[in-house]
């Protein structure tokens, strides 16, 4: 018994409180909102009927009235509506106006008017409504319901009526057995919508701990599948350098020299990373070039250079079926493609050639001409850097080749 008793009179959840108030206050302001387009329509039906029917002047004076209020309620309702679902103290103010309004026309129409039942009919109505419709604190509703029933009876005793006519005794019983019967009822429905709500919390609280695992879950999945990947990554790049000596640290290089330009270029963080990704497999081919081609310490005949271009094709065949590398292998398909066009394996010119592909060819160009190979000595960084601006325009993009040499006058 205690626990019911508790129950209606708890104002609020345990925790979130805050939430709850704000919750509660929207409601009631989004229903008595509504409720103001009633009591206009109610209003309106009600003094149309009584100046019709011409009725005792006391009920046209206070359907009048009704009516007046009504509209203005409606008005004030629609001038200054709620923010972001933020009620302020207007908006609960005019939720009491309108309680006040409706509540005093029920009552004195029940109070000033002898010998009418329906309007006692209409009292409980508006009762009930306020009741049903508005999610108050317990001490509200007593107290709007308690000061309603001592203006009726007041009234009553002056005025005279039919609930102070004998037998008077079963009506007054059945007036405060209705007001104490509304009160009871607005706690219940009070009491279950907090009861739903403190519900409704705890789910949300424990499907939000539920889905911070999952993600969490998730990202350390996709954590461990992305390191799987760069480790399948750097064990083909170290296959390459095991299989082509020359080349080791190459991948490395053109990796660490391409992202510098990229960000120089003020790319995405995405292609970024792809340029560094792409710096660090774009040779990967080459493990399918036979290595005395690839160890040849003489010039190539055709076959054999031609042999070597399909070292980027490749890499693409292969790189394109993993998912997380699509974008990086149509980067290392296109690294060997010329400004001009004259590049391969698509001959591809200007912009069409991808921008990370661009980067590539002159980093790439770069480390191949400043580093020994079976073929050759390596050149000076003077002699390297007049290549590259000589075939700027030509063989390099212009926008990557000025990113370069700002970066090399500053040291890399």
């Amino acid at each position: 018994m205690k626990n019911v008793f508790n129950s209606f009179l708890k104002p609020y959840p345990e925790k979130n409180v805050n939430l709850f108030k704000k919750s509660v206050r929207f409601i009631n302001y989004s229903r008595s909102n509504t409720f103001s387009i009633i009591m206009v329509f109610i209003s309106l039906v009600m003094c149309l009927i009584s100046y019709i029917e011409d009725d005792v002047q006391i009920i046209k004076t206070l359907n009048f009235i009704f009516l007046i209020s009504s509209v203005i309620i409606f008005i004030l309702f629609q001038i200054y509506k709620p923010k972001n679902r933020t009620i302020t103290v207007y908006h609960t103010l005019l939720i009491f106006i309108q309680i006040i309004s409706v509540m005093f026309w029920s009552s004195s129409l029940l109070a000033f008017v002898p010998n009418r039942y329906e309007l006692f009919g209409t009292y409980s109505i508006v009762v009930l409504s306020v009741s049903t419709l508005l999610y108050l604190k317990w001490q509200y509703h007593a107290i709007i319901f308690s000061i309603s029933l001592i203006y009726v009876f007041f009234t009553g005793v002056l005025v005279g009526g039919f609930l102070f006519e004998s037998p008077y005794t079963p009506k007054i019983t059945t007036l405060i057995l209705l007001v104490a019967f509304s009160w009871g009822f607005s706690r219940i429905l009070y009491s279950k919508f907090l009861e739903n709500y403190n519900l409704n919390y705890k789910l949300k609280t424990q499907n939000k701990k539920i889905s911070t695992e999952v993600k969490e879950k998730t990202n350390e999945l996709f954590e461990q599948q992305k390191n799987q990947v760069i480790d399948m990554v750097h064990a083909m790049n170290i296959m390459l350098e095991q299989y082509t000596p020359y080349t080791k640290g190459h991948c490395d290089n053109v990796a660490i020299l391409s992202k510098k330009i990229a960000e120089d270029l003020e790319l995405s963080n995405l292609e970024i990373q792809e340029t560094y990704w792409s710096g660090i497999i774009h040779d990967i081919g080459k493990l399918l070039v036979p290595l005395e081609i690839l160890n040849k310490k003489g010039k190539l005949t055709e076959e054999e250079f031609e042999l070597i271009k399909l070292h980027p094709v490749w890499a693409y065949e292969a790189l394109k079926q993993l998912k997380s590398l699509s974008n990086v292998s149509k980067n290392v398909l296109h690294h060997h493609e010329h400004w001009n066009g004259k590049g391969y394996p698509s001959g591809l010119v200007g912009d069409s050639i991808p921008i990370v592909s661009q980067i590539i060819s002159v980093t790439d160009a770069w480390d191949a001409m400043t580093s020994d190979r079976p073929y050759r000595s390596k050149l000076s960084h003077e002699e390297a850097i007049e290549i590259i601006s000589s075939n700027k325009s030509i063989q390099f993009s212009p926008l990557v080749v000025d990113s370069f040499l700002k970066l090399y006058k500053k040291g890399f």
